[in-house]
């Protein structure tokens, strides 16, 4: 893969991540925006259990902060900048943090309130595929940054 496509790759996935953890920050600290929003039983145990609500607050300002990190060094990626892929896997490790705090958040709060029949097992389905999916991109990034590295040496 050519160092622009990996460094559009990256800067996508921190853009969406950059979008979603604004959004979900806002929904919370404002959930007057979107009324709508905060009838889903799942919504509403972001403003009922503390937890949640700290847990996905903090966590998606950080993830915000690493998103812009990611997006910060995609030019240096074009340049061929070692400095560039070192940064990206510091900012990629955190995010692996955050997955693992989200997962437990997910298996110990979300999944248990989930509901029955067909709807609790897509909002299971739901989380688990976005956790996966998140995972495997941070994962993707950080072996390209590592050969990447290796290849400067």
């Amino acid at each position: 893969m050519s160092r622009k496509l990996f460094a559009l790759v990256q800067s996508a996935f921190a853009f969406m991540v950059l979008l979603g953890s604004t959004f979900e920050v806002i929904n919370l600290l404002f959930p007057a925006l979107f009324p709508a929003l905060q009838e889903n039983p799942l919504m509403a145990m972001h403003h009922t259990q503390r937890v949640v609500f700290w847990w996905t607050l903090c966590s998606n300002i950080a993830t915000a902060i690493l998103a812009a990190l990611l997006l910060a060094a995609a030019p240096g990626i074009v340049k061929r900048s070692e400095d560039s892929s070192r940064s990206s896997i510091r900012a990629l490790r955190f995010f692996a943090l955050v997955m693992v705090g989200a997962a437990i958040v997910s298996m110990v709060y979300v999944i248990p309130q989930r509901g029955a029949g067909t709807t609790g097992i897509i909002v299971m389905v739901s989380v688990l595929s976005a956790l996966f999916g998140l995972a495997l991109t941070i994962a993707l990034l950080w072996k390209g940054h590592s050969m990447i590295l290796q290849r400067a040496r």
